[in-house]
């Protein structure tokens, strides 16, 4: 199961849930930074952590990200645009972090590209 998590959930939602942290407009072809990370601290020990979180563009895959216990669930990546012929259009980011004793939990961001 999928838990989907918005700006209105608790803190135990906010805490197996990745923020995506960008920019709203990005021009075509630019290359622009995405902050993963929980909104409200996880536990990172053996018995409970976040194994890995994944990011996508739409339905396609940009990266998954393995964690091990004791590191902070957090990371930043540099992600490019994409290209002419696609101004004036939107997409979503989706991330998915996955806690080991409670699931898989998924956010969006929309993003609309310039020319």
């Amino acid at each position: 199961m999928i838990v989907n998590v918005n700006k209105n959930n608790t803190d135990f939602e906010r805490k197996h849930a990745p923020k995506i942290e960008c920019k709203d407009v990005v021009k075509v072809n630019e290359i622009y930074e995405v902050k993963l990370y929980m909104e409200v601290e996880h536990p990172m020990e053996k018995e409970h952590y976040i194994q890995y979180i994944e990011l996508y563009a739409e339905d396609y895959p940009l990266a998954k990200i393995f964690l091990t216990p004791y590191a902070k669930p957090e990371v930043t990546l540099k992600i490019k645009a994409p290209s002419e012929g696609h101004e004036g259009r939107e997409f979503r980011l989706i991330a998915y972090a996955y806690c080991n004793l409670h699931g898989i939990w998924k956010s969006e961001k929309k993003i609309k590209i310039e020319g």
